[in-house]
């Protein structure tokens, strides 16, 4: 006896639609065009009991960030973010890669010095929004997660949350800004396709 097996067009489109959803080519989201953005100034936040105090000078250095058949492109980042807390601990992030978005920016970097020197080397993964300033209306919020070089990488192209919740800041402002070169709307800032 012979099998027949018969497809429709309905359900032959759904199994297509079902493997490439099960097996992808490998291409990601499409790699973004971005303005060049920076987050500037200090904020102190009531965490877990303690005042900790963040020192940001931290900008975007290239014009697109996002992945592409799971690689990291573009996100390149320099500056520096300088913690400090009431307990004396510091230490200094390197920022490496960088985006933004509206008033969000996520970075990420090496710890390239601090008061535990078992802390140079492990990578900072973090997110700042900014509420146009501290007041209580509209604080502004700080996060931050240890993890690893490649984690933190793809949190910044894919501006992940990272995965603790935002400390609101209670003293201090931090300022996200967007170069002037380019303005919001404009066309040439659409998504790029990267392949």
């Amino acid at each position: 006896m012979k099998n027949n097996i018969r497809f429709s067009g309905t359900m032959l489109g759904m199994l297509t639609l079902a493997l490439v959803l099960a097996f992808p080519s490998g291409a990601s989201a499409a790699a973004r065009r971005q303005q060049p953005v920076s987050i500037n100034g200090n904020a102190g936040a009531n965490i877990q009991g303690g005042q900790r105090n963040f020192d940001f000078s931290v900008n975007s250095t290239s014009d697109s960030c996002g992945m592409s058949r799971g690689q990291v492109v573009g996100c390149q980042g320099s500056g520096q973010m300088t913690y400090t807390d009431y307990m004396n601990n510091t230490y200094v992030v390197d920022a490496r890669y960088v985006s933004g978005n509206g008033r969000n920016v996520y970075f990420a970097g090496p710890v390239i010095s601090s008061s535990n020197p078992g802390q140079v080397g492990n990578w900072l993964y973090a997110n700042v929004n900014d509420r146009q300033g501290p007041g209580a209306a509209g604080r502004d919020q700080v996060s931050g997660v240890f993890t690893n070089e490649d984690i933190a990488r793809q949190r910044v192209a894919n501006q992940g949350r990272t995965g603790i919740r935002p400390y609101s800041v209670n003293s201090g402002n931090v300022n996200v800004g967007y170069s002037q070169r380019a303005n919001m709307h404009d066309p040439s800032m659409a998504p790029m396709n990267w392949r």
